[in-house]
């Protein structure tokens, strides 16, 4: 195979409850899927290794270029809707991602205030739901509803089995 150049973020929009913050936000920082593990390692097995035990919260936060009321506001709230629609490029070539996310808003940072210096405010959120869409918007490539017990990775619906031993 060829090498090839990465794709990069060209751009990207950030939504709260639909309302499009376009060209106010810095920065963007999606949950990290990360697993709960606990080292096994029981007699006669010569190397430990990890058991899936769930995953970690989900957390990410969004950084803001300017105060923003309509932000502020959806402090506390759970089931907010955020959504990250972003557009990587690679030799002119265009692509879609998404990251369509509710939960709970749990923290609102104001930003150090300086004299000739902008204000970086910061959301910081707990995802209940979480999907990453990857070059279309129809199936997303991850799908994790933590109050649903639904964890999809492409497609494979690994707690699918469990919601049916659980009865839901």
């Amino acid at each position: 195979m060829a090498f090839q150049i990465p794709k990069s973020l060209h751009a990207f929009a950030v939504y709260i409850e639909g309302e499009i913050f376009a060209g106010r936000v810095d920065t963007a920082k999606m949950p990290d899927l990360t697993l709960l593990t606990e080292e096994f390692r029981p007699g006669g097995i010569d190397v430990a290794t990890d058991i899936d035990m769930g995953m970690e919260k989900l957390t990410g936060e969004i950084t803001f270029m300017e105060l923003v009321e309509d932000v502020v506001t959806q402090f506390g709230g759970r089931g907010k809707s955020i959504t990250l629609r972003g557009n990587q490029r690679r030799d002119g070539e265009n692509e879609l991602v998404v990251f369509r996310i509710e939960g709970l808003i749990r923290m609102i940072g104001f930003g150090d205030f300086a004299p000739g210096q902008r204000t970086k405010p910061k959301l910081e959120f707990t995802a209940d739901v979480f999907q990453v869409f990857i070059a279309q918007e129809n199936d997303p490539v991850v799908n994790i509803d933590a109050l649903g017990s639904i964890r999809k990775i492409g497609a494979t619906d690994q707690l699918a089995q469990q919601r049916v031993n659980l009865g839901f």
